[in-house]
């Protein structure tokens, strides 16, 4: 958003973000990965024996996919802005 000069407001809902973004991203992005990690963020930091999701702890796979998407989206950003890290 810093790169396009978009205005943005501090929140932590990656679809909100995504939306602003949707017109200059010219890749693929999982909405259903979006809309779960969405309902990681909690207002407590420490989430105690509950886990992150509203059901519990995240099983193996969704982790995996979390990871996975973003290592993805991650890689997809770096060649948007051209970056040489």
């Amino acid at each position: 958003m810093e790169e396009y000069e978009i205005p943005f407001s501090k929140i932590h809902s990656l679809e909100t973000l995504i939306e602003k973004l949707i017109d200059k991203i010219d890749f693929d992005i999982d909405n259903q990965i979006v809309l779960k990690l969405d309902k990681l963020y909690l207002d407590s930091r420490y989430p105690g024996d509950t886990g992150l999701l509203p059901d519990g702890k995240p099983n193996i796979g969704e982790a995996k996919s979390f990871l996975d998407f973003a290592k993805t989206f991650y890689s997809n950003i770096r060649k948007l802005l051209k970056a040489e890290y």
